[in-house]
């Protein structure tokens, strides 16, 4: 590449993303005496009334002048008025000064936005970066990438950028003109408002910037500067930048090869030859895989190393190579080679499975699902019937369908299936044959749909449903394996009878087992039926059973009639009280004055109590036991207490001694 008769190459500006960098890199690049590669003010930008952009960024004075920008030297501080005090302060480098590396300067921070519309500006933009690779670079022109001057807002200064980077790798350079890569100043002359034109508070200069040459020969006759800006008025220049350059010690020149592209399952060579040493050392070769399925790299040659490549779906496959050589002094820089795979297509292998025997009316499946295909393509399967007795496969494009083996007389058949497999190119077949042999099969019992009953009601069970494979004549055997004994009328019989027990409330559950007979064997597994027995007639309750009145007085000897209250039927039957006993915790006889015997008088349902006590006891206790009948078959049995008291005081109960005499006794 040349650039001759006053030609300029300028870097495209820095736009927050873009732009700034450049790097060009040729055979050869020749800039002459009138021409010129310009990066000037390119770099990290002056942002208004704030810190410039870049890591080494000046900050926006506090009250006047603003901080210089930074890279390879330190930024100015921006200082108040006449210089009484730093104000924004100037950036600080980064960045590494000897490596294969380089970077845009930073921008420089603005004037104090304080006087005439709060208007501080913007600080100097830092330069931008240029990287020149070529095999020899000829430079008599100027290679520049200076910061921008900072500038004057009314009577106030913003900073000067930072100077940027400029980086020459080749094997021969040659400069006879000038390379620079100065900061910029800060601001300081001019007048920015009639009447308003004492500039004493300068901003600061940006820091220089940095120049690297890695060369292996190098012929420097012309000027390399990486100086800093200098202050605005009052206000610090920045710092020097730095220079680096190394002789036989650019580093190598890495080049894997031009892609390639070929069919799986050959093997591939690589190529590094084209990689070179600028330094004239010796160079050793580094390779990895970086992209790709995985291969074996057989590195005995590392120049030219070698792999079998894979074998690839369809579409193929792509592998990326880098290679990084190194010629004791430094590593190049990693280059790649793309090798695109190309896919083979290979005939897919049918197997159509083991050959089988079964019995007939069983139910077979095929297996296909050990095919196979050599480039891991999905397989596509048509199974076909080519002998024997006719069956229906159930759906004949999958791997495994299924049919029922027919039934066949006692010399069996055969029957043989074709399976073709197919990768979408290519196909394959294979056979398989199935014996089908002729058994006899267990019946299968049947016990029916479960039943629900009254008690007392005919009840039929039905075992007719129960079948036999081969059409055999069945026998019936039915159990009983549950719940309260009936008598069956025939338990041989496929309809046997018996009439459904009379039950408690709730119900109760029946359970019969059928085995049927084809008289060779019993059915393999006895089928049950279940009967729930419903109660018909649910029993009075006695449990919340009373007697009115619950307590006699006064105790005059008199035969008191007493009523029982509180039972009731469920199903609202009239309900029959019968009183079955009476009896008492005190003596018939002896208890005093007045005393008369029996104590009590049994009505049907209803009873007379004596009311009397002992005079020196702690009261009597009369307990009637009664039954409860609704007439339908329920009964109930059940008991109730009636006291006579001592006395009435409050306090004085009465006290069940045990009911150990006969009330109805004379």
């Amino acid at each position: 590449m040349t650039i001759v008769n006053g030609g300029r190459l300028y870097v495209e500006p820095y736009n927050g993303s873009t732009g700034g960098y450049l790097k060009l890199t040729a055979k050869s690049v020749i800039v002459d005496s009138t021409s010129a590669i310009i990066a000037d003010g390119r770099g990290y930008r002056g942002v208004f009334n704030s810190n410039g952009e870049g890591p080494g960024f000046g900050r926006v004075g506090n009250s006047d002048g603003g901080g210089g920008g930074a890279y390879g030297g330190k930024g100015g501080n921006g200082v108040t008025d006449a210089g009484w005090t730093i104000d924004g302060l100037g950036g600080t480098p980064y960045g590494a000064a000897d490596t294969l590396s380089i970077e845009m300067g930073s921008a420089a921070g603005a004037a104090a936005p304080w006087d005439y519309l709060n208007n501080g500006g913007f600080g100097g933009n830092g330069g931008g970066a240029l990287w020149i690779e070529a095999e020899s670079i000829s430079n008599a022109g100027i290679i520049s990438a200076g910061g921008e001057d900072g500038k004057i807002y009314y009577n106030d200064s913003t900073g000067g950028g930072a100077g940027g980077g400029i980086l020459l790798y080749g094997g021969t350079i040659v400069n006879t003109g000038t390379l620079k890569a100065n900061g910029g100043g800060g601001g300081t002359l001019g007048c920015g408002t009639p009447g308003m034109c004492g500039q004493d508070d300068g901003g600061g200069g940006g820091g220089g910037g940095r120049i690297k040459i890695f060369y292996g020969t190098l012929q420097n006759y012309g000027t390399v500067s990486v100086a800093g800006g200098r202050g605005g008025l009052y206000a610090p220049a920045g710092a020097n930048g730095t220079f680096f350059s190394i002789a036989k010690g650019a580093p190598p020149i890495a080049n894997a090869g031009a892609d390639n592209s070929l069919n799986e399952g050959t093997v591939v060579v690589l190529d590094g030859s084209a990689s070179r040493s600028i330094s004239g050392a010796p160079l050793s070769y580094g390779w990895s895989q970086i992209a790709g399925p995985k291969v074996a790299l057989n590195t005995a040659d590392p120049v030219h190393p070698t792999f079998v490549a894979p074998l690839v779906s369809a579409g193929g496959s792509t592998l990326s190579f880098q290679l990084i050589v190194n010629d004791t002094h430094f590593p190049s820089a990693p280059d790649t080679v793309n090798v695109t795979v190309k896919n083979v297509n290979h005939p897919p292998q049918a197997l159509a499975g083991d050959d089988q025997t079964v019995a007939e009316k069983s139910q077979v499946q095929l297996d296909g699902s050990d095919s196979w295909d050599l480039d891991g393509e999905n397989l596509f399967y048509a199974w076909q019937q080519v002998a024997g007795p006719t069956v229906p496969l159930l759906d004949s494009t999958v791997a495994a369908p299924t049919f029922l083996a027919p039934a066949v007389g006692v010399d069996g058949a055969r029957l043989t299936f074709l399976l073709t497999v197919s990768d979408g190119i290519d196909t394959a077949t294979d056979t398989v044959d199935v014996v089908v042999e002729n058994v006899n099969h267990a019946p299968v019992a049947n016990a029916g749909a479960d039943l629900t009953r009254n008690e007392g009601s005919i009840v039929a069970l039905d075992g007719t449903a129960s079948s036999d494979p081969d059409l055999d004549a069945l026998s019936y055997t039915w159990a009983q394996v549950g719940g309260p004994a009936v008598a069956l009328s025939d338990a041989h019989s496929p309809n046997p009878t018996f009439t459904a027990p009379l039950v408690g409330l709730g119900g109760e559950t029946l359970t019969f087992k059928l085995v049927v007979n084809d008289a060779l064997v019993d059915s393999e597994v006895a089928d049950e039926v279940v009967v729930q027995v419903l109660n018909v007639n649910d029993p009075p309750s006695c449990d919340h059973a009373q007697v009115v009145p619950g307590a006699l007085w006064p105790p005059n000897h008199k035969l008191v009639p007493v009523t029982l209250t509180g039972v009731s039927d469920p199903d609202n039957d009239k309900v029959t009280l019968t009183i079955t006993g009476i009896t008492q915790d005190e003596p018939i006889d002896g208890l005093g004055d007045g005393d008369t015997s029996p104590d009590a008088i049994i009505q049907g349902g209803k009873a007379l109590l004596r009311a009397e006590r002992s005079g020196t006891g702690n009261g009597r206790v009369y307990r009637i036991n009664f039954s409860a009948d609704d007439g339908q078959g329920g009964v109930c049995d059940g008991a109730v207490q009636v006291g006579v008291p001592h006395s009435k005081n409050p306090g004085d109960s009465i006290v069940d001694d045990g009911q150990n005499y006969n009330s109805v006794q004379p």
